[in-house]
């Protein structure tokens, strides 16, 4: 059953539809817990079909989703004179302790983040001495063989109210004190997986992550700096734009050369069309008609040239400012490679003058 498992468990997890989006810590936590999950799956057969009884008649049935190949071969391991010294000695072993957890399968992790909620405090200022009183808690009928257990929470409880100080202290608080240093690589009340090491290595750690966050914040502020640089400059050139639009209502009539031009010529347009110069205005199209830009109507000349195409009676020409849709439709495309808007992005552009809308006047269509 063992060989048949890890197979399974290996393929799985080198399968690529699984393991696409999973770095090698969730791969080996996942792979610890079908580990954890795999024992306690083997326990529950041994206690539930297999201790006690006669490997004989357990071996002719086998249970639910077990082949009876691999139940035969677990039931003969199970009574082999090998298995059977080592579940003696664990059960001895189980007996003797005087320290037994109460969290059952909850993890350290999980019960320390309730027992933060349940005080309403950070978890970061649950003490080693409150998460080890919370694991070792004893039931609410406490057996003769727990007493030990109620003396050595009672000294450590104690040991708390008298030297407070010490809680904050791995190698000399209430834990250490009382119930002896801490061996095998690892630290009591704070779960599997913490010890020494690994606490060393988590300082590390965090200093580098206070100079990630440290550059972070410098990064951000000079991004804002050059945001703000150009959103300065950005108005200024727009204040600009507007003053020379505005400059041109006086001369409307004069011959004004256009920079997509390459000859003179007149406006005809008639005079109260000027007053739209410099304005600023919504822009329409589509169907139905909806907002598709914002702008500034920069010339309403219908003599005037620009790229290849002549405004001509009726149309505007408008200094795009910001797009709300890029794939609109220029009613009137100024050369052959700019159709839509999101290809002129901030630019000039041939519009009716029925489809603009204005602040403080509307144009009739």
């Amino acid at each position: 059953m063992d060989t048949h498992y890890s197979l399974v468990v290996q393929n799985s997890l080198d399968d690529d539809h699984f393991n696409e989006d999973m770095d090698d810590r969730h791969l080996d936590y996942t792979r610890q817990k079908l580990n954890e999950a795999w024992r306690n799956y083997k326990h529950t057969l041994y206690k539930t079909f297999v201790e006690d009884e006669d490997p004989s008649l357990v071996k002719e049935v086998a249970p639910r989703n077990i082949p009876l190949e691999d139940w035969h071969k677990f039931v003969d391991y199970c009574n082999t004179d090998k298995f059977k010294a080592m579940s003696a000695r664990n059960k001895l072993n189980h007996e003797q302790q005087i320290m037994p957890s109460s969290l059952g399968r909850t993890s350290v992790a999980i019960a320390r983040n309730e027992l933060a909620l349940e005080k309403g405090i950070p978890e970061s200022e649950i003490t080693r001495a409150d998460s080890y009183m919370l694991i070792h808690k004893p039931k609410e009928t406490v057996p003769q063989s727990q007493e030990v257990l109620v003396t050595v929470l009672n000294s450590i409880k104690n040991h708390i109210s008298e030297h407070p100080e010490s809680q904050y202290d791995l190698s000399g608080d209430a834990i250490a004190t009382v119930v002896g240093p801490d061996k095998r690589g690892r630290f009591r009340g704070l779960g599997t997986g913490v010890c020494k090491t690994v606490l060393r290595k988590g300082d590390s750690l965090m200093k580098k992550n206070d100079g990630l966050m440290e550059a972070n914040t410098l990064l951000e502020r000079r991004i804002e700096t050059i945001e703000a640089n150009m959103d300065a400059k950005m108005s200024r050139h727009m204040e600009e734009v507007r003053g020379l639009f505005m400059s041109q209502r006086g001369t409307f009539n004069d011959n004004v050369p256009s920079p997509h031009s390459h000859a003179s010529r007149h406006s005809t347009a008639p005079l109260e069309n000027a007053y739209y110069i410099g304005k600023d205005c919504e822009l329409r199209g589509g169907w139905p008609l909806e907002l598709v830009a914002i702008g500034v109507v920069q010339d309403v000349d219908p003599n005037t040239e620009y790229g290849e195409r002549t405004l001509e009676e009726g149309n505007f020409k408008v200094y795009v400012q910001v797009v709300r849709r890029v794939d609109a439709i220029l009613p009137f495309p100024h050369n052959a490679w700019q159709k839509t808007l999101g290809q002129v992005v901030q630019g000039a552009v041939i519009w009716p003058e029925e489809f603009l809308v204005f602040a403080s006047h509307s144009s009739s269509s």
